[in-house]
């Protein structure tokens, strides 16, 4: 896991330039900010957090809502996953569906980004 540094808590991984900047619930990949609102932040942060391992989607439900008086509805965790997707797409990363158990964040390979273009 990589961790955070020090002083300002910006965590900076091996990944082409990726850093997370917690105070403006943003992430820098490859140059380009890339901001989010606090629940897809908080998400990216604990797929990449997990990174190259999967997340179960009840860890995700934990992860982003333990504080909340009501859980939400279950498709609350596939609207954000979207919606994270979307935002990542000119980046070099993807998060993979693994079927029946959650999700995975993973860079994508040559093969997959010219199939895309």
């Amino acid at each position: 896991m990589p961790a955070p540094c020090p002083c300002c808590g910006t965590i900076t991984s091996d990944l082409k330039a990726l850093n997370l900047l917690a105070g403006r619930s943003s992430v820098v990949v490859s140059g380009r900010e890339i901001i989010f609102s606090k629940t897809l932040f908080n998400l990216f942060s604990h797929l990449y957090r997990r990174m190259p391992n999967q997340v179960t989607h009840d860890s995700i439900m934990t992860a982003l809502y333990s504080d909340s008086l009501e859980p939400p509805f279950d498709a609350a965790v596939k609207m954000h996953i979207m919606k994270l997707r979307r935002l990542l797409e000119p980046t070099e990363l993807q998060i993979v569906t693994v079927w029946g158990i959650g999700y995975r964040l993973e860079l994508m390979t040559a093969s997959h980004k010219r199939s895309k273009a």
